[in-house]
């Protein structure tokens, strides 16, 4: 006999009720998780202080093609909130931005990114020449040349690599330097530009030329330690003693 009968109902009935509430918010549950938009879409509204919900809804978009909607999953991914966790670092969205605007052909704007994973990768030869078409594309073949020449330099030996490498360095030799236009870089870092080509010039040997992109970088920023590192190396190997 049960020693408190008035019990018995109430407890059958929550009884009852747990697998139901489970049941349902299992199946709504099952709509969010039908495919990857969705999940990411979801955390993205529940989570917006999380890098990694951008990052994973920007590679799905990626994935389908959606570049636009990819690239702007990517860049609120790089944008720095109050409260913002992450476990993913900044070059992941920097190494897709990039790649979202080489495939869109607006090599203009994958210039500050590209330049960034350059400094983080230690100048690996797929960024050089990236970095080397994108000037090509803003009308610096001048830039693109030397870009060219560093990849061929750092690239992996590879007759056809070296054959590539070769007609580009050709074609920008030959191309004509277009007068600037800020419009094509509106976002662009002068400053990282010609930090760049100087570290480039020291690479390539090419000391009076990395001289003169240190001395471009110190003009515009006179308290930048790495290019005066830099502009210092290079007067050391032509022999100065500065």
């Amino acid at each position: 006999m049960t020693k408190w009968p008035q019990l018995k109902w109430p407890i059958i009935a929550v009884s009852a009720a747990i697998p139901l509430v489970y049941g349902i918010l299992t199946f709504d549950r099952n709509f969010d998780w039908k495919d990857d938009l969705t999940i990411f879409s979801d955390a993205v509204r529940k989570s917006p202080y999380t890098r990694e919900a951008y990052g994973e809804l920007g590679g799905t978009y990626m994935d389908m093609k959606r570049y636009g909607e990819a690239e702007m999953a990517f860049l609120a991914a790089l944008k720095e909130r109050d409260g913002y966790a992450s476990f993913v670092q900044p070059q992941v969205m920097r190494q897709n931005l990039a790649e979202i605007y080489i495939i869109t052909k607006q090599q203009e704007k994958s210039i500050g990114h590209l330049l960034w994973l350059g400094r983080y990768y230690k100048n690996t030869y797929l960024v050089q020449r990236n970095l080397g078409l994108a000037y090509l594309k803003i009308g610096r073949p001048d830039w693109a040349n030397v870009k060219f020449r560093q990849a061929l330099l750092t690239a992996p030996h590879n007759p056809k690599l070296t054959e590539i490498f070769q007609k580009a360095i050709k074609y920008s030799e030959a191309a004509p330097v277009k007068s600037e236009d800020k419009r094509l870089l509106p976002d662009r870092n002068i400053e990282m530009i010609h930090y760049d080509l100087g570290i480039a010039h020291l690479q390539l040997r090419e000391f009076q030329e990395a001289v003169a992109e240190f001395s471009k970088v110190l003009s515009i920023n006179p308290n930048s330690r790495e290019s005066q590192y830099g502009l210092a190396r290079a007067y050391k190997e032509l022999g100065y003693k500065k």
